[in-house]
């Protein structure tokens, strides 16, 4: 049923960027879901879960823990901006993606099953390595607060960033 679920969702994705092209030019709503393959695919989400699963059971370091969540993360689209303002927004959302999969790592061990409407203890359980396994909790919330304030810095250049300020809050 997850992955019907995730079919869907990714489908539902497709479907709404598409809907785009009725008040947007085409090669927007083209660059926006070549955005949206590549952010989801092989070299993206699925590839990062790929990873995440087949690293259970064995020690990571650093740099690959972050390779592997910044690719289960996917990125955000910003098919109709310059390539400064992409260049911002992925930045953004780099920052943004690890400190969401920081706090979830956080979340498995000091989180609340009933809250989370998912199980407490499945990345020990499933021996992965993670940031709070890496790092411990003070320093994740240290690293979850400077992500990001990093995050919403990369947006400074756009006068209307109001939303996803709170989105990273």
């Amino acid at each position: 049923m997850a992955v019907l679920a995730g079919d869907g969702l990714l489908t539902a994705a497709f479907e709404t960027a598409l809907e785009g092209g009725e008040c947007l030019p085409a090669e927007r709503v083209t660059a926006a879901c070549a955005c949206l393959a590549r952010a989801a695919g092989a070299r993206g989400m699925v590839g990062g879960q790929a990873l995440d699963m087949a690293a259970e059971g064995r020690s990571l370091r650093q740099q690959e823990l972050e390779r592997l969540q910044a690719l289960k993360t996917g990125a955000l689209i910003a098919a109709g901006g310059d390539e400064l303002e992409r260049a911002a927004v992925r930045r953004y959302a780099q920052k943004l993606g690890l400190a969401f999969q920081i706090r979830d790592d956080m979340l498995d061990v000091v989180g609340d099953e009933q809250t989370l409407g998912k199980s407490i203890g499945s990345d020990s359980a499933n021996e992965k390595t993670t940031f709070y396994t890496l790092k411990g909790l003070d320093a994740c919330r240290e690293l979850v607060e400077t992500l990001t304030r990093e995050a919403e810095e990369a947006l400074s250049t756009f006068e209307e960033r109001g939303f996803l300020c709170w989105l990273a809050d």
